[in-house]
């Protein structure tokens, strides 16, 4: 099945459906209204931000990730090497329920925007390969709780 429309409500709503209790994402590019929204859903979750070393990322966002990853179900992850991927996944302690891919951000551009983005279903068969996939990028990220925020210099 494929997904055009209601991104948001899709990707924050799933877990009812699906009876997952936690969700593992990996988006290429992140954004805070999204982030502040799962928060406040009842599902245990990890987002990693996999496009960080070439966003255009401000010390207002990562405060926003860090305040969202003390005080809430939410934690935010910076993944070390470039991931352009767009992957969420919903499982019980490693046993996935379902995953979706496709070309979709977890941010407001990537879900609201119906018919400019599209999601998935993963097949059932690549669920493990594609849950090792984000084990793997999991471990290659820093928790935006322990990263050292530099401003970055934008050459003139």
């Amino acid at each position: 099945m494929i997904f055009t429309k209601n991104l948001e409500n899709l990707v924050l709503k799933r877990h009812l459906l699906n009876n997952a209790t936690e969700l593992l994402i990996l988006g290429g590019f992140i954004g805070p209204s999204p982030v502040s929204k799962i928060a406040q859903e009842k599902i245990n979750t990890k987002i990693i931000y996999g496009c960080i070393s070439q966003a255009n990322f401000n010390e207002t966002y990562h405060k926003k990730y860090k305040f969202y990853s003390k005080n809430s179900n939410t934690e935010v992850f910076y993944k070390k090497s470039y991931n352009h991927s767009k992957i969420y996944c919903w499982h019980d302690n490693g046993v996935v329920k379902e995953i979706i891919a496709g070309s979709a951000n977890f941010s407001s551009n990537g879900l609201t925007n119906d018919f400019e983005e599209i999601l998935f279903e993963v097949d059932s068969c690549d669920y493990n390969d594609v849950y090792k996939y984000l084990d793997d990028s999991l471990n290659d990220s820093e928790s935006c709780l322990t990263y050292n925020y530099q401003k970055q210099h934008i050459p003139k």
